[in-house]
This record gives C-alpha cells, structure tokens and sequence, in this order.
C-alpha cells in the first residue's frame, strides 16, 4: 500500500488526484439508494496521511475509498480516468459499528438495518478534472469515532452516459 503525505487542505485535492495508490479490483453489487442524499454530510477536511481502503474498477473509471492512516478519523473516494459528467460520492453510515482486529465489511442490509447512511456529494467531474487531472475528489467524512467505534464508508461512481451507478464494498476500519 502507498500512502500519501498531504500538508496542507489547499494542496489535498491535487495531491490526492495524482496519488498512484495500486488498485485491487473487486467487484461489488450494484448500489441501493440512500436514506438521504445531501452535501451537507460532508464533514471532515482532507489533511493527513493517506492509504487505499478499497477500490474497484467500473466503466473504465478506477474508483478508490481513501482513509487517513495516522489517527483513522477522516475518508473520502477518489476517482482516475474520469470523463467530464461522471459524478462520485461517498456514503457514510448514520451509526457506528465495533471495530475489531481487522477492516469489516457489512453489507448493505446491516448498515441499513443500523440506521442507515448519509451521502457526501455527488461531485460532479469538470472539463478540468477530467482533461486536466484525470481524477475527481470528494470531500471527505467522519470516520472512527472512539477507540472501538468506526462509522461504515464507501465509494461510488455513476459515470457520465450510464444507466447505472456502483458502489463499493462497505468498510469498517480496524484497531
């Protein structure tokens, strides 16, 4: 895993768009609708050190859940080889769930079924990001929340032409 040093919140977008973190390409069932939708979820500034939590390639568009490694507090998604329209979000669990000796990965009914998620986002690829960049960030989220606790996020996608959005896999971070 390569982790990315950012020093400060104006360099975080940039800095996180050109990180080269390697891709471990699962495949997860196509997304359900959140509870509720709303930018406001946005909670947290990007500033730290990075590491992949997640990834998983759709439509050509390499999609990545981002986690801040030293105090496991703040995530966000990323996506590479993005097309102006695309539009990429992160989910974030209403609830907390028990962090145990490594990542967890609750489906979607066991986050439903412990309160739901928000959405943060979507954001929408510019003619920049997508020509210049090639990759969109999204604002980040709240993370762990004590010692054991830890919110459940995700990644998605809905690129530009396509019927369908996707997601990726539940995460729960680890001790």
């Amino acid at each position: 895993m390569r982790t990315t040093r950012l020093l400060g919140a104006a360099g975080a977008a940039f800095a996180l768009a050109i990180a080269t973190a390697p891709a471990s390409h699962a495949s997860t069932p196509a997304p359900t609708s959140a509870l509720s939708a709303s930018s406001a979820s946005c909670d947290a500034t990007a500033v730290g050190v990075w590491g992949t939590s997640g990834s998983f390639e759709y439509k050509g568009r390499d999609v990545k859940l981002l986690t801040e490694k030293v105090t496991d507090k703040v995530a966000f998604a990323q996506a590479r080889d993005v097309a102006e329209g695309d539009k990429l979000w992160i989910d974030r669990s209403t609830n907390t769930f028990k962090m145990g000796s490594s990542p967890g990965h609750p489906s979607t009914s066991e986050v439903r079924d412990n309160g739901g998620w928000k959405q943060c986002g979507p954001f929408t690829v510019s003619w920049f990001d997508a020509n210049v960049m090639d990759a969109k960030v999204t604002d980040g989220v709240s993370l762990k929340t004590s010692s054991t606790k830890s919110r459940a996020v995700r990644p998605c996608i809905d690129p530009a032409g396509t019927a369908k959005s996707k997601c990726g896999k539940w995460y729960v971070d680890h001790k």
